[in-house]
């Protein structure tokens, strides 16, 4: 027995060119999902999404707030008890939102997710442990890069490697990129805390649902692809998901260690590019450092 699709809403939230979004819109209307069931939110985007696109919802903020500002916008205007936070760029497979729900019921009310690959169709670890500084120092280590095929590079940035695959499994958060939510716990919980722009929001949210009880759960009979990326420029983005950190560690670790650990991992990093320099005049250390230290600086503030 499938799920109904009386009973969720799909809220996508919209920053950039419209083409984009589009293809997975046509998907869900397609598929069968009621267009007055689907909402779109503008973050004031500078190319705007057409407010008639197909008979779906459209919202638009009036600034830019980020990806936790757009999704509330959108979940201020959702009727039905379950809401699916849903990034345009995913590929899903036909009866996609029915399934989902009827895998899911089982374990409702709870926040779930479906496995996910990447274009390749490797796992993409959408599953992971509440984020410890240490995690982040491991990622800021620029020479573990070439390790992070290795099982115990993925466990030191945080992903969980007992969700893989396709058995169901509670974990302590997932990936926001498809995430299932009953409506009325996300409003009790006030929903994404706008603070963060970019990065670590789904966690914050997760962390708040874990200290009132309520699973998450990956839901592995089910995947999605996830293509991932963006168009944001790297440096720009590298500091809104680092300030995002802090942002996290202030409310739930420790921002002390985690400003700490990055400059001492930036401190490791130029070591190694002082020695790479020997072999390649490009390297340039020193230049590096400086825009490490710089942005945790920037982020930290």
């Amino acid at each position: 027995m499938h799920g109904s699709l009386s009973e969720v809403s799909v809220v996508i939230p919209f920053y950039g060119d419209p083409l984009a979004t589009m293809p997975v819109i046509d998907f869900l209307l397609d598929d069968g999902l009621p267009a007055s069931q689907i909402i779109v939110t503008d973050d004031e985007s500078p190319r705007p999404f057409p407010t008639d696109y197909r008979g779906v919802t459209v919202t638009r903020r009036t600034r830019n707030g980020g990806f936790g500002a757009a999704v509330n916008a959108g979940a201020a205007l959702v009727s039905t008890p379950l809401m699916l936070i849903l990034n345009s760029d995913v590929q899903l497979p036909h009866g996609f939102i029915r399934d989902f729900v009827d895998l899911s019921a089982p374990w409702m009310p709870a926040i779930t997710g479906p496995r996910m690959v990447d274009e390749d169709g490797n796992e993409s670890f959408s599953a992971r442990r509440f984020q410890q500084p240490r995690h982040h120092i491991a990622e800021w280590l620029s020479p573990l890069v070439r390790l992070r095929h290795l099982p115990a590079l993925h466990r030191a940035v945080g992903h969980d490697l007992s969700a893989v695959g396709e058995e169901d499994t509670p974990v302590d958060w997932l990936v926001g990129a498809c995430l299932l939510v009953p409506t009325d716990w996300f409003h009790a919980v006030g929903g994404f805390d706008e603070s963060y722009h970019m990065n670590s929001e789904e966690v914050d949210l997760q962390m708040r649902f874990s200290l009132l009880g309520l699973p998450r759960v990956r839901i592995g009979r089910i995947t999605l692809v996830h293509e991932g990326g963006g168009s944001t420029d790297s440096t720009l983005r590298t500091l809104w998901v680092t300030r995002s950190r802090f942002v996290y560690a202030r409310k739930w670790t420790n921002p002390t260690v985690l400003r700490l650990g990055l400059t001492a991992a930036s401190a490791a990093n130029a070591v190694v590019n002082a020695a790479r320099r020997l072999r390649n005049p490009a390297v340039t250390p020193f230049t590096t450092l400086r825009e490490e230290l710089s942005l945790i600086s920037q982020a930290s503030q």
